[in-house]
């Protein structure tokens, strides 16, 4: 598909890359980009002042799971919303609401009356917002980008995202301790606007050209949403694809969910942030990574091979208490964490027809979003009930484990750790074993 967009002639360069095709994309991402930090310092600013109202645990974790659930419930019929409608109108709808959400926290917060439940309520609503505004930018790539740049694009969009992981806290726990919550909310309503008006300033296609004729819009959601599923069953490699990084999601979403406690156990809560800090940094450089080299011919094997990588993180993270060792290992996890989600995305814009690319990208951030969901459940269910008591003092496993993980407080956690760790090297190399999904981008034609 060509880009429908006429591009000045210009240089552009980005490390030796040619970014010039990308001009348009990059408009639109920098707004976002901007808009996520905004989002991300709301999202840990709110946290934070439920957290020190409460002083529950429970009661923060909350507000995960309102951010969570609008997106898994919602992202499989906003993928066919993107399908249907103007991308471009259904991202610039998405900021608008959730800058009222956001507007209206603010004036909650500044009248005094701001309270628990409010947040979760509008929480809610940005998720909302979210789930519909990811599969309308996903889809929309395709049709701001050539397709020899789908890697580099989807490798700064997880780079916009490692930005917001490292900077939004810094900045918002800055701005809290000096102006106050007020300032964090008044920031993030100017970067909605920001995001508004790159939108504004650009314009492509309403439905791109596409090549699929046995596709037809029916009157019920439901429907459409079975033409994606027999889409995909009837491209086993491009099916087999998602499955795979949804079972290993689980097995590195279980480890992720208690990292926080196994670290706790036996360091500082500064040392945690540290690690989370060193985390966002490896995300910032493996995101650079995939934007200079797009993922390579071969993206499955990068995608892959870089799943791989995560599971071995994993593993280590759970061999010892040491917060080097760990740093180390979740520097790791998050540098291969751009390849896979750009990599693997960049394989699902080559290969799915542009009709039905917003059902299919709503398709993955549902099984993408369920899959943590469930994962998260587990891993605290699982450490509590389970790992923990095995490898106390004198537990069931101490002295067959214990001997090489150590036993006590955070050691059952570390058997998790590498219990999934490894999980999830077999399950990625597993499916790479694979010929249909290993070879999908080869078997299956471009769009």
């Amino acid at each position: 598909m060509n880009n429908t967009i006429s591009q000045p002639q210009t240089r552009l360069k980005f490390i030796g890359t040619n970014l010039l095709p990308m001009k348009t994309f990059l408009i639109v991402w920098i707004g976002q980009v901007i808009s996520l930090l905004g989002s991300s310092m709301t999202g840990f600013a709110l946290g934070v002042w439920i957290f020190q109202q409460t002083g529950s645990v429970f009661s923060f974790a909350l507000t995960l799971l309102f951010n969570m659930l609008p997106k898994a419930l919602i992202s499989p019929y906003a993928g066919v919303l993107a399908d249907r409608l103007d991308r471009r109108r259904i991202m610039m709808l998405t900021d608008l609401v959730a800058g009222i959400a956001t507007m209206t926290a603010a004036f909650l917060y500044i009248s005094g009356g701001l309270s628990t439940w409010h947040i979760y309520l509008l929480t809610a609503v940005n998720a909302g917002a979210s789930a519909f505004q990811n599969p309308a930018f996903s889809a929309s790539v395709t049709q701001l980008v050539p397709k020899t740049q789908y890697g580099r694009a989807n490798g700064l969009i997880q780079l916009g995202q490692g930005l917001g992981q490292v900077i939004a806290p810094v900045m918002a726990g800055t701005l809290i301790g000096i102006l106050g919550l007020g300032s964090v909310l008044v920031i993030d309503l100017l970067t909605f606007l920001i995001a508004i008006l790159t939108l504004f300033a650009i314009r492509f296609t309403v439905t791109p050209a596409g090549t699929e004729t046995s596709l037809k819009r029916d009157d019920t959601w439901f429907a459409e949403l079975n033409q994606a599923i027999g889409y995909l069953s009837a491209r086993p490699g491009l099916l087999g694809l998602m499955l795979a990084f949804t079972l290993v999601n689980f097995f590195v979403g279980t480890a992720e969910a208690v990292l926080t406690p196994m670290v706790l156990s036996f360091t500082t809560p500064d040392k945690l942030g540290l690690i989370l800090t060193t985390g966002g940094v490896g995300m910032l450089f493996g995101s650079v990574a995939m934007t200079v080299y797009g993922g390579g011919r071969r993206k499955a094997y990068a995608a892959f091979g870089a799943y791989t990588l995560m599971g071995f993180a994993v593993l280590t993270a759970g061999l010892k208490q040491s917060v080097l060792l760990i740093s180390v290992a979740v520097f790791m996890a998050f540098f291969a964490l751009p390849t896979v989600m750009g990599a693997s995305q960049a394989i699902f814009q080559v290969k799915v027809s542009p009709k039905i690319q917003g059902r299919v990208f709503g398709l993955r951030i549902f099984l993408n979003t369920i899959s943590f969901a469930l994962a998260y459940l587990a891993g605290g269910y699982l450490a509590e009930a389970l790992f923990e008591p095995a490898m106390g003092v004198g537990g069931l496993l101490a002295d067959m484990v214990g001997r090489f993980l150590g036993i006590g407080p955070g050691r059952g956690i570390g058997l998790m750790f590498v219990l999934m760790g490894f999980l999830a090297i077999v399950s990625a190399l597993g499916a790479f074993a694979h010929p249909r999904i290993r070879r999908v981008e080869i078997e299956l034609p471009d769009n």
